[in-house]
């Protein structure tokens, strides 16, 4: 990608990328216009997800992750107005914690008992009861129960960007609008660096926003490359394969590079055109030293 294309990627209104609604509430009310705005505007501070604590030591307006399993959940409809609540009760074995969702009851569906998850909010008290007003969350394997306490750690540890924002955007929301862009490199019709909007991101939304593979593009072997705790990982996906969706890789994170490798037949072409031109040479060198001796 040309420094002309890349300056007219960052210069791209922001519609183009998060739609005209999201668009004019960041113009708006931030004055952010275009990609390069967007991801300039830095983050005023960084919070902490919390440390991890036992469910008996919560202290009201700490910020905490809790890793624990759900007990009970319950979804309450409003007697006197229109509306629910849902009520997960989490426990560590000991010690219980209330997690509430209001006019959320769509996430009974996920969030079932017996499912080991990380919780991370703030801590209140409502009716003598500790709780945790619409905390975020992430599962468990039930396979993983072994490592919970390390992921719950590294999940406890991660920085959270807080954005300056407006009422109608939060800081969370401007977070995800920024939150992917990914590269994608090599035989596609516009190599270069792409910002996404969309959390499920897979590879072939990714290989479409490049303008798709070129005739020469690989599609059995294309290499995704992430950085994983510090770490370089490559990992190959044959997107001929059904097998490609049912792999970690196939949706991509934040910063993944893809890259489409030459197939054999421009690579043998170029080896081919590199004989040829030799080839001709040659023959012309050697027809010029026959004319010179015949002459």
């Amino acid at each position: 990608m040309s420094n002309t294309e890349l300056t007219a990627q960052f210069q791209a209104p922001l519609k183009k990328y998060l739609g005209d609604k999201t668009a004019k509430v960041l113009e708006s009310g931030l004055a952010l216009r275009t990609v390069e705005d967007l991801i300039r505007h830095y983050p005023r501070r960084y919070a902490e997800r919390g440390e991890l604590t036992s469910l008996d030591g919560l202290v009201d307006g700490e910020l905490v992750t809790l890793v624990g399993e759900i007990s009970k959940v319950t979804n309450r409809q409003w007697k006197t107005r229109k509306g629910s609540m849902l009520e997960v009760i989490v426990s560590d074995g000991q010690s219980v914690v209330t997690m509430t969702f209001f006019n959320q009851a769509w996430r009974e569906r996920e969030i079932r008992v017996g499912r080991r998850a990380l919780f991370a909010g703030k801590v209140s008290t409502y009716k003598g009861k500790r709780q945790l007003a619409h905390p975020d969350y992430q599962f468990l394997d039930a396979s993983d129960s072994d490592s919970a306490e390390s992921k719950a750690r590294e999940y406890a540890s991660a920085l959270v960007p807080v954005y300056p924002a407006t009422a109608k955007l939060p800081s969370w929301k401007i977070g995800q609008c920024i939150d992917t862009v990914l590269t994608v490199l090599g035989e596609v019709l516009r190599p270069g660096q792409y910002a996404i909007s969309n959390e499920r991101v897979t590879v072939l939304d990714a290989l479409g926003l490049a303008g798709d593979m070129t005739i020469y593009g690989t599609r059995n072997n294309v290499l995704i490359t992430r950085e994983n705790n510090g770490k370089l990982e490559f990992v190959r996906l044959n997107l001929n394969s059904d097998e490609v969706f049912k792999s970690p890789y196939f949706y991509l994170q934040q910063n993944d590079v893809i890259y489409v490798e030459p197939n054999s037949v421009k690579s043998i072409g170029s080896q081919n055109i590199s004989l040829y031109l030799s080839a001709i040479s040659t023959l012309v060198t050697t027809v010029a030293v026959i004319f010179s001796i015949t002459k």
